[in-house]
């Protein structure tokens, strides 16, 4: 299965993160460069579950499920709910934000 641009799925690797996919990481070099003022959360580190020490971005690559709990939940505290919605929102993933 192939991701483009505007859609990436994420690849699973009998439950390793796989590392960012290219066009993500483009995506996020275009939308820095055009606002500058944006702040990308998607490098702050979960310090707390399964997932703890890995990036939002990380997560979001090979366990996206869990981002969606998070919200769900509230787990980790307000900070961390907010950093993912952030995250969310600045890849363009509001339709997950609101579930």
């Amino acid at each position: 299965m192939k991701a483009d641009l505007w859609n990436p799925e994420p690849e699973r690797d009998r439950g390793r993160c796989a590392p960012p996919q290219r066009n993500t990481a483009k995506f996020v070099a275009e939308t820095r460069s055009q606002f500058p003022c944006v702040k990308d959360v998607g490098d702050n580190k979960i310090r707390f579950g399964k997932h703890r020490g890995k990036s939002i971005r990380q997560i979001d690559q090979c366990d996206p499920g869990y981002l969606d709990w998070i919200l769900r939940a509230g787990a980790g505290g307000a900070v961390v709910v907010r950093d993912v919605k952030q995250f969310m929102s600045f890849m363009h993933r509001d339709d997950r934000i609101n579930k």
